[in-house]
């Protein structure tokens, strides 16, 4: 099979090689890589442990190892509970630097829901869109155990697969647009514009810069330059998208780049008006542009620091329901 295996060698994340099965060799491997990780305070917990704790400098996650022993040791032979959990987290320590630690939690989550929708591995799952999530053919084409039937399927389900994504109608932006300016010019309080200055900016600059929200909540402090009399904005753009062979450090300085803009006066007056009016709030606690003291209090999340996108994803359900 094709799973790639990457090690620490001075500190440097490389592609190793491909593994067929997880035998004592590559346990010591994938040991390597968690004291790795857990040195450069990506993983915060010891391996034995059964939730692991992973961050990398603007998210946070919990990787869940626990298990329905009682049907594990039913539907699986093959290893007892504690060597799965082991073969498991070995399973993800390949994947370290290979995917971000979101996606991470979501394959465990989906090996999780396979094992209870196919007696672990042992027939095909009826909810047939499990077959192609990140990260199941290779763990199922590493288990020993793995039904030929099962991988069949999923070999068939991945070349016949189409992804699509559908985007809301046009009117629909234009009306979301429509209500924000009509807000913000007429009836809009300085408290609500704080409050809502990121949806305000976000829709501004997104609508001549594609920007994703993690990307958006991510523009440096220092975000507006000048040159020649051309203002520019500074967006931190992820490496990770489209490109399978870059590695993930977990780090914002390794895993983004800085890109420059052209951007209107306008887009800019924006930001230098925002920067006026939280001046007297308390500066994120990473290079980023925007506060989270106000949204801390009001989404539950006062131990991000900064503004984090799920501030924004409540800010923008606030909005809908409160405004809209």
């Amino acid at each position: 099979m094709a799973l790639l295996v990457l090690i620490n060698q001075n500190k440097n994340i490389k592609l190793h090689k491909a593994i067929v099965n997880i035998g004592n060799k590559e346990k010591n491997t994938a040991l390597e890589k968690f004291r790795s990780y857990r040195e450069n305070g990506v993983i915060h917990n010891e391996f034995h442990e059964d939730t692991w704790r992973l961050s990398d400098e603007k998210d946070a996650v919990i990787l869940d190892f626990n298990f329905n022993e009682v049907y594990i040791k039913k539907h699986m032979s093959y290893y007892s509970v504690g060597e799965f959990k082991d073969i498991l987290k070995c399973y993800i320590c390949f994947c370290l630097g290979q995917f971000v630690i979101g996606t991470l939690q979501e394959m465990l989550h989906n090996i999780k829901e396979l094992l209870y929708n196919t007696e672990c591995l042992s027939k095909v799952p009826t909810k047939r869109y499990l077959l192609g999530s990140t990260g199941i053919q290779d763990f199922i084409e590493l288990m020993p155990f793995t039904s030929e039937g099962m991988i069949r399927d999923v070999e068939i389900f991945e070349y016949d697969s189409v992804r699509k994504r559908d985007l809301a109608e046009y009117q629909s932006y234009f009306l979301f647009g429509k209500i924000l300016e009509d807000f913000w010019e007429t009836v809009a309080t300085q408290s609500e514009k704080i409050f809502y200055y990121p949806i305000y900016l976000w829709w501004h600059i997104s609508f001549i810069i594609p920007v994703r929200v993690t990307e958006f909540t991510l523009i440096p402090q220092k975000s507006i330059t000048k040159r020649n009399g051309v203002r520019y904005i500074r967006i931190r753009r992820t490496k990770m998208k489209g490109n399978s062979s870059k590695t993930v450090t977990y780090k914002i300085e390794s895993d983004y780049k800085i890109y420059e803009y052209a951007v209107p006066d306008k887009i800019s007056g924006m930001i230098f008006k925002y920067k006026r009016l939280v001046k007297s709030y308390k500066d994120s606690n990473i290079d980023s542009l925007f506060v989270d003291e106000i949204y801390a209090k009001n989404n539950g999340a006062a131990g991000y620091g900064f503004f984090h996108y799920r501030h924004f994803s409540n800010l923008l359900d606030t909005f809908y329901c409160d405004i809209i």
